[in-house]
């Protein structure tokens, strides 16, 4: 006999609900960000709202659970206003900060176009007269897709709860380690390499001589290291 368990199917999308019955998904434009438009901040004060509404919906329901769920409902809750506290911190940094403003904007036009560029067909390459082997045709031109480019909720928020100690070293939170639990294909990489990109360029906006390693990156498999860096 072999164990058995049932994972229930999750999605990281989150959607809107609207009182007509339409629901729309909950993201952020890599591009917006990457401009400092209205429209990134939007959606970014978005997110924020409706994550304290629905802590504030959560808790309101706790008096409906049986007793002896109701301490350890407590505790969660507590756990996601302090996640959102990080949250609101790390984006009125992004507001006010230059450091972690520039930052913040350089990471996400990193981010859009590595994603935008990782999709552009190869060229032909063929050897010339000299030997040399040179790629045929004008360079692609890299156009962000309207429907693409985009951060999912929970990614946004990893990132922003993680950017005042990565742009500060000396943050009172620089020790906690924040873990992402999410199955395959949720977008996990897209989240830390997010992180990852503000803290490589906030280190040398504080010092541009400041060079070395700044982030680990190690996997269990050495093929899924090889797929996640081709």
């Amino acid at each position: 006999p072999l164990p058995s368990f049932e994972v229930t199917s999750l999605t990281p999308d989150v959607f809107e609900q609207h009182a007509d019955g339409t629901r729309t998904s909950v993201s952020v434009s890599m591009k917006e960000l990457s401009d400092k438009s209205a429209i990134g901040v939007q959606q970014v004060e978005r997110v924020l709202a409706l994550y304290a509404e629905w802590i504030d919906d959560r808790a309101a329901s706790i008096p409906d659970l049986a007793a002896r769920y109701q301490e350890a409902a407590d505790r969660h809750i507590e756990a996601c206003r302090f996640a959102l506290a990080r949250m609101e911190e790390g984006w009125n940094l992004v507001q006010h900060d230059s450091i972690a403003a520039r930052a913040f904007q350089l990471a996400n036009y990193a981010m859009l176009y590595q994603q935008i560029r990782s999709r552009i067909e190869p060229r032909d390459v063929v050897k010339d007269r000299q030997g040399v082997y040179r790629p045929q045709g004008a360079h692609p031109q890299a156009a962000p897709d309207p429907k693409g480019g985009r951060w999912r909720a929970f990614q946004i928020a990893f990132i922003l709860a993680s950017l005042p100690e990565l742009v500060d070293p000396t943050h009172a939170k620089r020790k906690l380690v924040d873990l992402i639990f999410f199955p395959t294909g949720g977008g996990k990489t897209e989240a830390y390499l997010g992180a990852s990109a503000i803290s490589l360029i906030a280190r040398r906006l504080r010092d541009p001589n400041d060079a070395g390693t700044d982030t680990l990156m190690r996997y269990t498999l050495r093929l899924l290291t090889a797929q996640q860096f081709l």
